[in-house]
């Protein structure tokens, strides 16, 4: 009987230790969770709580299984547990399309419609050729080159490129900044963090929705919005945020920025026009404003795509596909900066209406931008940017397009008068294209310098007869030691070619 007793006493034990230790396995595996995945648990609880539809979901579960505890008779429980379902399956999707209506009417209020002429801006290097350009003059840097994180800094009129450390679980440690020098040169410049510092899709402790989490629970940042810069040799990345707002369907607003800097985060929830060199403001709330047009005319005209605008990229053809809203231009008469993008209505039609601008150099807490639509006058409405490219190809022909490997990159609406296109070759621009309100271009060098011009129906204004014979005048020469060497090695190209145009014309 003693013997009995001992092993029954000890198998009690055991079940209780067994059961005590998976508890404390249950709780070590919260704690990881919740330290590890600290910004993905607050994402989803944001997300239920901003969104009707969810929290309506959640009262009906919630019914159901006060029902099923209350009521004991099987078969009334399961008639009320029907009618919770028939109820969600008519209720839910209304909810989802009316919440989705009334996110873009609260962002739609932001937007004013205007017929006076957009600011003017300044050119600036197309943000394809410069993401592309980094890895070939980023110089002895290691690393990965987060080549569609590359911004334009408007304050300098250079690029910036983040690079990710090798290794696992690795954060960003250095950034490339390419500066355009006065002989048409790139100066780049490497800056170093303190400590490596959050990236998107980062692990633990280098992951950006975690880090954000810790300096505000309701902190949200799209990856697309974040840049860096150097504040000496002192890297800094710059962190665009918003938060949700209202009741019971909630919309973004603006939070702030963070700032990092590998030892610390800080949140500065006011941010005034130049206190920063890049885009304070979120570009992704930006698109989402201009998106939110659809909605200014009421929820039948929204459901029915009568109303609103979309970009000039929308068909996925031309020189902007892929980069063709919110382009980061900086101001000709100040030192302010806009988020720009050309307009066309919705539908099929590819015309260019409209041009939209929003201060993209600051931001204040719980204030949305306002953004400005400038519409053009019905004689002033431009051709859509894919029928601009062929329409430009075909006016200058003299740049032999497909045996030079030149592109038509980023159409940016640099005045309402004139918009500027530019000329590329892998990672160059040799010349840029100015397009008048009615059509006419003209081809010039990137310092200005003017080379040809065609009217708008695409005919040349200088007669090739009148430059027959003539050979380069004193001041032609001269103007040569302007030159880049890019821009003198493809002005030795073009005679090579028209040597060659001119031996097979002889002998026919």
């Amino acid at each position: 009987m003693l013997g009995r007793r001992y092993r029954g006493g000890r198998s009690g034990w055991g079940e209780w230790g067994m059961a005590a230790i998976g508890v404390v396995l249950v709780l070590l595996v919260l704690l990881f969770c919740w330290w590890a995945f600290h910004g993905s648990i607050f994402a989803v609880l944001r997300t239920v709580w901003a969104s009707s539809m969810w929290k309506a979901l959640i009262v009906l579960v919630v019914l159901a299984g006060v029902g099923a505890l209350v009521d004991a008779e099987r078969e009334r429980h399961l008639l009320g547990a029907g009618t919770l379902i028939l109820v969600g399956v008519v209720v839910l999707p209304c909810l989802g399309v009316w919440g989705g209506y009334f996110r873009a009417h609260q962002l739609s209020e932001s937007i004013v419609v205007t017929d006076d002429a957009q600011p003017e801006y300044q050119w600036r290097t197309p943000w394809a050729v410069a993401a592309s350009a980094v890895t070939s003059r980023a110089g002895s840097v290691v690393g990965t080159f987060e080549e569609d994180a590359t911004t334009f800094l408007p304050a300098t009129g250079g690029y910036v490129t983040p690079v990710r450390a090798k290794g696992w679980v690795k954060g960003f440690d250095q950034i490339v900044v390419q500066t355009p020098g006065e002989n048409g040169e790139n100066a780049v410049k490497v800056c170093d963090f303190d400590a490596q510092v959050p990236v998107a899709r980062g692990w633990f402790q280098y992951n950006l929705r975690r880090a954000l989490s810790f300096v505000g629970g309701d902190l949200m940042a799209d990856p697309g919005d974040v840049w860096a810069y150097c504040e000496g040799s002192q890297a800094r990345m710059v962190v665009p945020v918003t938060r949700y707002t209202g009741f019971p369907e909630q919309h973004e607003v603006p939070a702030g920025v963070v700032v990092f800097d590998g030892d610390s985060a800080v949140l500065d929830k006011d941010v005034k026009a130049g206190e920063l060199p890049g885009p304070v403001y979120p570009m992704s709330l930006a698109a989402k404003q201009r998106e939110a047009s659809h909605a200014q005319t009421g929820f039948m005209d929204r459901l029915f795509r009568r109303s609103g605008y979309e970009t000039v990229g929308k068909a996925g053809e031309g020189p902007d596909a892929g980069n063709e809203s919110e382009l980061l231009l900086r101001r000709t008469n100040s030192v302010r900066w806009d988020f720009v993008t050309g307009l066309t209505p919705r539908g099929t039609s590819t015309s260019v209406t409209a041009v939209s601008t929003m201060p993209a150099d600051e931001v204040h807490d719980g204030k949305l931008n306002t953004l400005t639509v400038h519409r053009m006058a019905k004689d002033k409405v431009r051709q859509g940017n894919a029928a601009l490219a062929n329409a430009i190809i075909a006016a200058f022909p003299q740049l032999n397009w497909n045996a030079n490997q030149l592109t038509l990159k980023e159409v940016a609406p640099t005045s309402s008068g004139t918009w500027t296109a530019s000329i590329t070759k892998t990672t160059t621009v040799t010349r840029l294209v100015e397009i008048a309100e009615d059509g006419a271009m003209c081809l010039t060098y990137t310092n200005g310098d003017q080379i040809d011009c065609a009217d708008a129906g695409g005919n040349s204004e200088n007669d090739p007869a009148d430059e027959e014979g003539r050979g380069p005048s004193g001041e032609d020469l001269e103007d040569l030691e302007g030159l880049s060497n890019e821009e003198l090695a493809e002005l030795q190209r073009q005679i090579a070619d028209e040597f060659v145009r001119r031996l097979e014309a002889d002998g026919e």
